[in-house]
């Protein structure tokens, strides 16, 4: 019997999560599957012209956790468009896994059968119908000549002329902080992002991202505050009675001018990644 509609999830690690465009979503974004991913493909057209994106690549990827957030789509086929549409691709390099039908795409099953496996089994344990996700794969060899590392991938964006080499450190700078891999790690540590390891981690990339209450330098990820607001479970354990010692020497709003007490307040907590790294806050 066919559902009345499917429960689709979107996958996502790089600039996807801050700049969706058009990317229809039904919710925030959200923890997903621990994928094997590195910046590897190297963008061939438009203002990221020799950037490195994030891809799926299990010869040189680490398992990173990525984010997902849920198509508002009734079809798994629309779902694909979406995706195609906004990575401006073909249907081919949108990899798509049907848990109703027992399909899924085969261009993704040759090139990554790891992640498609891991994939699989998350979609499962999160009773989901159907899972779509960008299936491009790494093109470092065959743009730049020389196999994909990490020190070849540094050679390369230190190589490119402005602008361009200032959008490839950004796309870097900007991906979610949960995409810590090899050659983020190395461009971080040689300053090239400008962005400690752990605040990389933490602190928030986003322009958009509101500031601390306490006036510190550090940002809160605004998908991370987005996450918490939506959390019921969470928002259900912490009372706002508990906020009440707080309310009257809270700031108001910089950007609304609104005061603390015309605001609304929920609890926060950050990812759980955040604590497996001894950086997570919650209050």
């Amino acid at each position: 019997m066919e559902p009345a509609s499917l429960r689709i999830a979107i996958l996502g690690w790089g600039s996807l999560i801050w700049d969706p465009r058009d990317l229809p979503i039904a919710s925030a974004w959200q923890s997903g599957p621990k994928l094997p991913i590195e910046f590897s493909r190297v963008s061939t057209r438009g203002n990221r012209q020799g950037c490195l994106t994030a891809v799926i690549d299990e010869q040189q990827g680490v398992d990173v956790v990525t984010m997902f957030a849920l198509s508002p789509r009734l079809n798994l086929d629309d779902a694909i468009v979406d995706l195609r549409d906004r990575e401006g691709t073909i249907d081919d390099r949108v990899g798509f896994l049907d848990l109703h039908h027992g399909t899924e795409r085969q261009f993704a099953r040759q090139h990554h059968p790891r992640a498609c496996n891991t994939i699989k089994a998350w979609a499962v344990q999160q009773q989901l119908d159907a899972v779509v996700w960008t299936g491009l794969t790494s093109n470092f060899l065959e743009v730049v000549n020389v196999p994909f590392s990490v020190s070849a991938a540094l050679e390369h964006l230190r190589g490119l002329a402005e602008p361009m080499r200032s959008h490839a450190f950004d796309y870097l700078r900007r991906a979610p902080a949960e995409v810590m891999t090899p050659l983020r790690r190395a461009a971080n540590e040689a300053g090239l992002i400008k962005a400690s390891e752990l605040a990389d981690h933490f602190a928030g990339q986003d322009d958009d991202a509101p500031e601390q209450v306490d006036g510190g330098d550090e940002r809160f990820p605004w998908e991370h505050i987005d996450r918490a607001r939506r959390n019921q479970r969470l928002q259900q354990r912490h009372h706002l009675d508990e906020a009440a010692p707080y309310r009257a020497q809270a700031r108001g709003c910089p950007t609304c001018e609104r005061t603390s007490s015309d605001l609304a307040w929920f609890y926060f907590e950050s990812p759980r990644w955040t604590w497996e790294n001894l950086c997570g806050r919650a209050g």
